[in-house]
């Protein structure tokens, strides 16, 4: 949950940044590297690990294997002399835990809430195929023209055109009629040569998963939006009169788009991109601009990613940073698994984790710290059967004074060396048929032989010249950064970006801005007021009757000269 919050705040820091300083200037190709690459980022920033690592020196009893397993063992007291009353064994605590476990299924909220999620992106994945179904079957089933550098596919509905990948779809009748203005095709070509498909494709394909992030939905629109920034500059630089494209925009706006994975030619037809086309940046403030994306990016990846600081003060508890690590790789480590009876429970997987740096981490916890996060498994739980009752325990060699009190064993003066640890107080007259033959056999003490030689080069390790090297060279280091980040001349520069964006924000709240906003809007709504006034219309239909009576003229004039013709023969 909170990786998905750092994606949301990721990509919410980077679409309005975008939002509110890089779409208001005419830079529409860094615009669009910067939607994608910032959208990507967005999803890779909160995985990403900053700081550094220190490890301490392992201890030997972190590295005792469980000589027990699950079987059942007995401990003899040949080499003490004591009466033997009652039986002493082990078990896997897992077949009492069998039989405790409810056969009824349990569904928690939060997998009530994935379920429905997953439904969710699977209504979106639907919606996804079905427009890419659409879009093959209108390619496959109508008649195609290959061109230069594209495919046209003459479709029978009245559609405005729109191109997808190298189709570019448009109306048969208005193809076949030469009523579509050359501008249109330039538009939607552009389009096709930048491959704008595959933009959208992608952001679509996100849309799948990670339809719950609202700014997903933003970034949708302004990727959609600067292509059409892009085709309309491409459209003007082939030398097009701009009001006269402007119209053609304005006249196109009634017709529906096809499908929202298409480039349509009147995509958003607002008064933003009227804007654009007459808008003017210059270079400083386009590079400015630029440049001063850099440091938003080292400012989210510092906010967002994860501060990694593995400095652990035995008795003190662990580092902030170390103790959401520890509680991260937990996390990720959890598995399902489903008992013998059917039951789902959570279990760590150890094989995904580093078990001897984890086990230390939580031994350097505090007793606070430990109450909130779960302990790496290490062998299977034991029970101890005593006099008909079962005591469990996670370790024998782990055994305290306190545990042996709770099993209701009587402290005595017996001492017991299991190994390397003594276990002290079990009365004697309470045990029975206990055996110390294992600990005494020969693979025994080899195991423990290569235990401790095991330690000792892991503890020759870390007090070697090398190690220590390594570790000053990674403090000198972050001490570097911390300077550098401390530092006049970067303060400096994060005051100077500061004062430039108040800059930009007073001068597009500025009243000069305001007055030449409300004079282009003016002027669009009196170019649509007089395209749809009756003196247009009329005029149009007064030419189209005219147009008609020539070609009627036109026709029998063609007669005539045939007749004179014929009569000449």
């Amino acid at each position: 949950m909170e990786l998905i919050l750092k994606i949301i705040c990721c990509s919410g820091v980077f679409i309005g940044f975008y939002h509110f300083v890089l779409q208001r200037e005419k830079m529409f190709r860094f615009n669009r590297f910067y939607l994608l690459a910032t959208l990507i980022l967005s999803f890779t920033i909160p995985f990403m690990e900053l700081g550094i690592r220190e490890a301490s020196t392992p201890q030997l009893e972190k590295f005792i294997p469980n000589a027990l397993n699950n079987e059942p063992v007995s401990v003899s007291t040949e080499t003490f002399s004591a009466a033997r009353t009652s039986n002493v064994f082990v078990r896997p605590a897992t077949e009492n835990a069998a039989a405790q476990t409810s056969s009824l299924p349990n569904f928690s909220w939060l997998e009530i809430l994935m379920l429905t999620a997953i439904l969710i992106s699977m209504v979106f994945c639907f919606r996804f195929f079905v427009n890419l179904w659409k879009l093959n079957r209108l390619a496959n089933k109508n008649e195609k023209v290959q061109k230069q550098g594209f495919t046209l596919v003459k479709i029978s509905q009245n559609v405005s055109p729109f191109s997808f990948f190298h189709y570019l779809f448009a109306s048969k009748q208005d193809v076949e009629n030469e009523k579509i203005q050359s501008e249109i095709f330039y538009h939607e070509f552009a389009h096709i040569r930048q491959k704008h498909t595959w933009d959208v494709i992608f952001v679509e394909f996100l849309m799948i998963f990670f339809w719950f992030n609202p700014f997903l939905y933003i970034y949708r629109k302004s990727i959609r939006t600067n292509h059409e920034f892009l085709a309309d500059e491409e459209v003007l630089n082939h030398h097009f009169d701009t009001t006269a494209y402007q119209h053609l925009l304005l006249e196109k706006i009634p017709v529906k788009p096809q499908t929202s994975l298409s480039s349509s030619f009147n995509y958003l037809v607002t008064k933003k991109r009227l804007i654009m086309m007459t808008k003017k940046t210059s270079k400083i403030r386009t590079m400015a601009l630029k440049i001063f994306s850099i440091p938003l990016l080292v400012v989210v990846m510092l906010m967002f990613s994860e501060k990694v600081s593995a400095q652990i003060e035995p008795g003190k508890g662990v580092s902030k940073e170390l103790f959401r690590e520890y509680k991260k790789q937990v996390r990720k480590a959890t598995v399902t698994v489903k008992d013998e009876n059917g039951n789902k429970r959570k279990e760590i997987d150890t094989s995904k984790l580093d078990k001897k740096l984890m086990r230390e981490v939580y031994a350097q916890m505090s007793p606070e710290q430990k109450m909130k996060v779960q302990p790496i498994p290490g062998q299977k739980p034991m029970v101890i059967a005593f006099n008909g009752e079962d005591f469990p325990v996670l370790n024998l060699d782990e055994l305290k004074l306190d545990e042996i009190t709770k099993l209701g064993l009587d402290a005595g003066d017996l001492g017991i060396k299991i190994a390397g640890n003594v276990i002290s107080g079990l009365d004697l007259e309470e045990l029975k048929n206990l055996n110390l033959e294992y600990f005494d056999s020969p693979e025994w003490e080899a195991k423990v032989a290569q235990i401790e030689k095991n330690a000792a080069e892991i503890e020759k390790y870390y007090d070697s010249p090398e190690w220590k090297k390594r570790i000053d060279t990674i403090e000198k280091n972050a001490e570097e950064i911390e300077q550098y980040y401390n530092s006049p001349e970067w303060k400096a520069q994060i005051e100077k970006i500061e004062r430039n964006a108040r800059e930009i924000e007073e001068y597009y709240n500025s009243p000069e801005w305001k007055e030449q906003t409300e004079k282009i809007e003016q002027n669009a709504r009196e170019i649509e007021r007089y395209y749809n006034s009756p003196e247009w219309k009329a005029q149009i239909e007064k030419i189209e009757k005219e147009a008609v009576e020539a070609e009627k003229r036109a026709k029998e004039a063609e007669k005539k000269a045939k007749k004179a013709e014929k009569n000449k023969a």
